[in-house]
């Protein structure tokens, strides 16, 4: 005798788009969980996403739009958006992409593979945009399904250079990296410690998680300031009074993620 005949059902799902900072908050331990299943980065948290939110300046210049792809009352998939009016054209952009280095979507492991191009085509069919720029993808980043014409609206690829300064690799000891640089790089960072070693005494240190962290992170924006000036550029991240640093600072640290390392010269950071 047969056994019993399964058939199996794909999941339906229903789409939202979270266009308020109180439906963030009460979608967030739902994202929570499926950051941590999907291995999100942290620019895809919602703690991320709401710190940027809270602190952003010209916020009136500013709307959410993000997709959520829901299977009953499980988050399936996410992506966080905003729109931000410039010139009066509102340009459909990652949401807290002026300090996130890598834009993608959350999509659960075991989800419908259709559900991102499928979420995608919601949030593109509610409208509320004129111009959509998504940058700064990984190579292996889920949103490339989205230049395929064959998921619905697809994006136009562009290709342009950036300089990353992602260190990703095997090593085990920051000694095993530095061997790994041209001879040059490894004479120019000798030639540049033994310069600062002749003002004074100077060391490397990882930051004590039970140091207080502002008077850092205060240090740490007024030379931002200087860098900047020097070269002609802006940031608010770093703006004097600006408590955008100090809100995501305090994401990394509740996730566990922090790590400041600081280079002083006589108790100095520098």
């Amino acid at each position: 005798m047969n056994g019993p005949v399964v058939l199996a059902i794909p999941r339906t799902h229903t789409f939202e788009v979270v266009t308020s900072a109180a439906r963030l908050a009460e979608i967030a331990p739902a994202w929570r969980a499926l950051w941590q299943w999907a291995g999100g980065l942290v620019f895809q948290h919602p703690d991320w996403i709401a710190a940027w939110w809270r602190t952003t300046p010209q916020q009136e210049r500013r709307a959410l739009r993000i997709g959520l792809a829901w299977n009953g009352d499980r988050l399936d998939g996410v992506i966080a958006l905003a729109t931000f009016r410039r010139s009066g054209i509102r340009i459909l952009e990652w949401a807290a992409k002026d300090h996130s280095d890598y834009g993608d979507a959350l999509v659960a492991p075991d989800s419908d593979p259709r559900a991102i191009s499928r979420l995608w085509q919601y949030v593109f069919d509610q409208g509320g945009f004129d111009l959509i720029y998504l940058n700064r993808l990984l190579p292996d980043a889920g949103v490339h399904a989205l230049l395929e014409p064959a998921h619905g609206k697809a994006l136009r690829p562009n290709h342009r250079t950036e300089i990353s300064y992602r260190v990703a690799g095997s090593w085990q000891r920051g000694a095993e990296w530095f061997e790994t640089l041209s001879k040059k790089g490894r004479q120019n960072y000798r030639r540049g410690r033994k310069f600062m070693e002749e003002s004074g005494a100077l060391r490397f240190r990882l930051l004590d998680s039970a140091e207080p962290r502002e008077p850092v992170l205060e240090r740490v924006a007024t030379l931002k300031r200087l860098w900047l000036a020097r070269h002609g550029r802006a940031s608010d991240l770093f703006d004097k009074g600006s408590p955008v640093l100090a809100a995501l600072t305090s994401v990394l640290a509740d996730l566990g993620l922090l790590r400041i390392f600081v280079l002083e010269l006589d108790d100095t950071i520098v």
